[in-house]
């Protein structure tokens, strides 16, 4: 009967499976790679250009705050929360969490955007309060 247990198995007893005859031997062997500078190298030749078409979701952050549990169970409709950037600051443009610019908030047509007015150059590291989270 298809997927019965034997009284045996039933009880508890265990089986030990002993290679047999019949058993195939596998050889094991370790893997082999070509050394990575070669292959640094062949993908420095490719062009940049077939990343083009991969799309990457970005978020224009206002501001942060750090609230405590129990005041963000009090949070309701009409709740005001102070953010940690002034009005004039510019808003972060981020990517991944890796900052790409700072700009400031325009509108077009009835959609919110933003206007780049600094680029991040690479390796940058983010200015005090911004990037990380407050207290972190």
């Amino acid at each position: 009967m298809p997927g019965a247990v034997s009284d045996q198995a039933a009880k508890g007893a265990t089986a030990t499976m002993e290679p047999t005859t019949a058993d195939p031997v596998v050889e094991v062997q370790p893997a082999e790679f070509p050394p990575m500078a070669s292959r640094a190298a062949a993908f420095g030749d490719r062009p940049l250009s077939r990343f083009y078409d991969v799309k990457v979701t970005v978020t224009v952050e206002l501001g942060r705050t750090s609230l405590p549990l129990s005041e963000m169970l009090k949070l309701g409709e009409g709740a005001v929360i102070e953010l940690n950037r002034g009005v004039s600051e510019p808003v972060d443009l981020v990517a991944d969490g890796v900052l790409l610019a700072r700009g400031e908030i325009v509108v077009v047509d009835d959609c919110y955007g933003i206007r780049i007015t600094e680029v991040n150059a690479a390796g940058k590291p983010d200015g005090p309060g911004r990037g990380a989270a407050p207290g972190s």
